[in-house]
């Protein structure tokens, strides 16, 4: 089941992702395994400024998964958000992040089940218009069940009362 992948967006064949919050793209539930996203996003200088286009999508983690990493590359500079999924509050953000594992870089140690809001700004800003294209894995594993542990746990504890048991029986006469 880890082997499995998805494509969760890819704007060369699913088109761009939304430019605006109110009307967000919603990507495919995150299954178990990989789960990919490759997008680009444009900066162009406009008058005094720059005129800035992001990508607003919101990704959904089941209950019974968790995001453990999420591989990240840009070819530029970019700025990402993690929210909620009405964009109203922040979980974490970075600027220019380094290609390598995101939510380290995030602060997070990892995602849990629910629904968060994404974006992705260009960060590139030169005298002529850029496009930083970057790519997203979110790696999902299942999250273990509660009895698990409790197993994990029996176990121990199985194996200390053993070893006990032996120790004393190899210091008796």
């Amino acid at each position: 089941a880890l082997g499995q992948a998805q494509i969760l967006w890819d704007e060369a064949v699913n088109g761009p992702l939304s430019s605006s919050s109110q009307s967000r793209t919603y990507l495919p539930t995150i299954i178990v395994g990989s789960n990919i996203l490759t997008a680009s996003v444009e900066a162009t200088p406009s008058g005094g400024g720059w005129s800035v286009v992001n990508d607003y999508f919101v990704i959904t983690i089941p209950s019974d998964l968790t995001v453990s990493f999420i591989q990240f590359h840009s070819d530029r500079p970019v700025v990402t958000w993690f929210g909620n999924e009405d964009f109203s509050e922040e979980v974490a953000s970075v600027i220019n992040p380094s290609s390598g594992n995101l939510l380290s870089q995030l602060g997070l140690p990892l995602l849990p089940s629910g629904v968060y809001g994404i974006y992705f700004s260009n960060f590139d800003f030169q005298p002529s218009p850029t496009v930083a294209n970057y790519t997203l894995d979110f790696f999902a594993q299942p999250v273990p069940e509660p009895s698990t542990y409790a197993l994990l746990l029996l176990g121990v504890v199985s194996v200390a009362c053993v070893r006990r048991l032996r120790s004393r029986a190899s210091r008796s006469p």
